[in-house]
């Protein structure tokens, strides 16, 4: 008896994003809100650059990654690439004090802190509070290296995701009006059945259009595009 066809690989959401990216390489997908627009194929290789130089400096699977970034190409990029190494992201939003900050980062077992030109305030009061992870900066700056600056200089070779549908994508947390805030744990599975979009080329139900962030956007947020 022949066995019938196998089941596809899981593809993770960024891992369909990107191909869709790839399908129309030239078209503007992200508007900052200093008027800057990214198209297609620019977001999809600095993704992929990103993800190779994370995954090469251990921050894969069974690592967090924590975004101290604002509503930036640079922060949708690190989001990406971070997802698609495989580790779990947590975003530590504007307005909450530097306590709890660095509560999240600690509670989520933060293993790399990336922070953007937007955060460096923010940076200053938190990085006294932590103890252990890396800290690297999306873009230039006075914490730790330009960790884009080093992809930069990768070619933009496709990067095949680790993660199954059990891993975690993220951490999100609830605003804490009660108190320290809580948890939630996505894992890669619900987050890309819950997209609700085709990726033709693959076949499979992952993710839908492309974020485009402009001005009054709000910062880091970390919900579905």
């Amino acid at each position: 008896m022949t066995d019938g066809p196998s089941a596809p690989a899981f593809l993770s959401y960024a891992g369909a994003l990107l191909d869709l990216l790839s399908a129309t390489p030239a078209r503007p997908v992200v508007t900052a809100a200093d008027g800057r627009q990214i198209t297609g194929g620019e977001l999809r290789d600095s993704t992929y650059r990103l993800a190779w130089e994370l995954a090469e400096r251990g921050f894969g699977p069974g690592t967090t990654v924590s975004l101290l970034t604002g509503n930036t190409p640079e922060a949708l990029t690190a989001r990406y690439a971070a997802h698609l190494a495989g580790a779990r992201v947590v975003h530590l939003h504007n307005g909450l004090a530097p306590a709890v900050l660095a509560r999240i980062a600690e509670s989520t077992e933060t293993t790399l802190l990336l922070i953007d030109s937007t955060r460096r305030t923010s940076a200053k009061e938190l990085l006294p509070l932590l103890d252990g992870p890396a800290v690297l900066g999306l873009g230039p700056g006075p914490f730790g290296e330009d960790v884009l600056a080093a992809a930069a200089r990768r070619e933009p070779r496709a990067f095949t995701s680790p993660v199954g549908p059990e891993d975690d994508l993220y951490i999100q947390h609830t605003g804490g009006t009660t108190g320290i805030p809580k948890g939630i744990r996505t894992t890669h599975g619900p987050y890309g059945r819950g997209s609700g979009s085709l990726c033709p080329m693959r076949g499979i139900r992952r993710v839908t259009s492309p974020a485009r962030l402009s001005p009054g956007s709000p910062a880091s947020s970390p919900t579905r595009r």
